[in-house]
């Protein structure tokens, strides 16, 4: 093997292994934002537990409101 076929081995060697960092480095970010999306998406029936707490909630203080008059106990002033 003489010197130029040495240096474009090493020259694809190179290439390959910036490739492969490139590829490493682009897996890495997939992985920790499915991590993310799964630490922050919750399960289904994680949803529905919290969704059934807020509308417990909702009709908590649904009863502490006033009644709405009906419009017949409505009186004008003028």
């Amino acid at each position: 093997m003489d010197h130029d076929e040495l240096d474009k081995t090493l020259s694809d060697v190179n290439k390959l292994c910036e490739l492969i960092q490139k590829l490493n480095q682009e897996n890495e970010k997939k992985e920790k934002s499915l991590k993310y999306q799964k630490k922050h998406k919750g399960s289904l029936s994680t949803l529905c537990i919290n969704v059934n707490k807020h509308y417990k909630k909702f009709d908590e203080l649904k009863n502490h409101l006033p009644a709405i008059p009906n419009s017949d106990d409505v009186v004008m002033i003028s």
